[in-house]
């Protein structure tokens, strides 16, 4: 190795070293404990902790703050005012939290004096609005909002209200039911019975299971019973035409265990009987429960492709942010 080379690589190391304990020395931890003490004392580690959540809640202030004005530029932006920057509206707003959605619209209020969700929605149409819309919404919202769009109107839309209860936590569906019924002043339980009706009961007995939040969603996973579970399983589904086909047991084996566990009951059946659970499912079951059974053997949080195939406009790049979590 070159000796000169070898000098200037150690130096330039030395210099990072330098600049890195420099920075650290300036840290609000570094200036209290120089002030007050050791951090070993449980007082001045109250106050490191006092001290970098007030700093903590300044930045999110200020982020807010920024996002809203980010928000107003694209929508209200350029020489004329006209139009709507999506990429930029899409970026700002779809790659937050919803607790930081709700600080940058109190900010947009306070800034602008109007309701940040009612501009987006009067600021973009379609599929792209209503995806704007639910990324607006809080949890509790956004659930009771597609129950609605499911259940009025002519017909009800299954799927709809098959992915909104396999892909929330207990205490999301039960925190959107009691928004629904803030609304609505009615049972959800009743209506969601009576939108599936007769043709749809079995269905309806896994949904109002899940809505109940008795779906162990963090439980952990008990291998030996998702071996159990996929032996009856099998017997379930191996049964001919006149025998009698328990859906209420397959929803219990199925939704009364965690998502973890459901899915370890898809792969251990491949493994045992040569063929997949949904397949399997879907031989013995109707098509909308069939399909309400299969969402169950989903872990959540598995990862889909990382990039769109195509691009189909700010809908599809909102949608695709949103399922990626960015």
């Amino acid at each position: 190795a070159n000796p000169k080379s070898m000098a200037a690589v150690v130096a330039a190391t030395t210099s990072v070293l330098a600049d890195e304990n420099t920075r650290l020395a300036n840290t609000t931890v570094a200036r209290i404990v120089e002030a007050r003490g050791e951090l070993d004392d449980p007082a001045v580690l109250k106050e490191c902790c006092a001290r970098l959540q007030k700093i903590n809640g300044m930045l999110k202030a200020r982020v807010a703050e920024a996002d809203a004005e980010a928000c107003h530029e694209a929508m209200k932006g350029g020489l004329t005012g006209i139009g709507c920057d999506d990429k930029r509206l899409v970026a700002t707003l779809c790659t937050r939290t919803k607790a930081a959605l709700a600080r940058t619209a109190a900010a947009y209020r306070e800034k602008y004096d109007k309701d940040l969700a009612k501009e987006v929605e009067g600021e973009t149409s379609s599929d792209y609005g209503r995806m704007m819309a639910y990324a607006m919404s809080a949890p509790e919202v956004y659930v009771a909002d597609v129950i609605d769009k499911a259940c009025k109107g002519l017909g009800c839309d299954e799927e709809a209200l098959i992915e909104v209860c396999c892909t929330r936590t207990p205490e999301q569906l039960l925190a959107g039911k009691a928004c629904w019924e803030g609304r609505n002043d009615a049972s959800l339980f009743d209506y969601v019975t009576k939108e599936l009706g007769h043709e749809y009961r079995h269905l309806n007995i896994l949904l109002l299971k899940i809505l109940k939040g008795e779906r162990p969603w963090d439980e952990a996973v008990d291998d030996a019973r998702a071996a159990q579970h996929v032996e009856k399983l099998h017997k379930e589904c191996a049964k001919g035409m006149m025998q009698d086909f328990k859906e209420d047991k397959v929803v219990n084996w199925l939704a009364g265990c965690p998502p973890a566990e459901a899915a370890l009951c898809a792969d251990l059946y491949e493994k045992a009987h040569g063929k997949s659970l949904k397949s399997a499912l879907e031989a013995k079951c109707g098509k909308k429960f069939a399909l309400g059974l299969s969402a169950l053997l989903v872990a959540p949080g598995v990862p889909g492709p990382r990039r769109p195939s195509r691009d189909f406009g700010p809908w599809h790049r909102c949608a695709h942010r949103r399922l990626l979590g960015r």
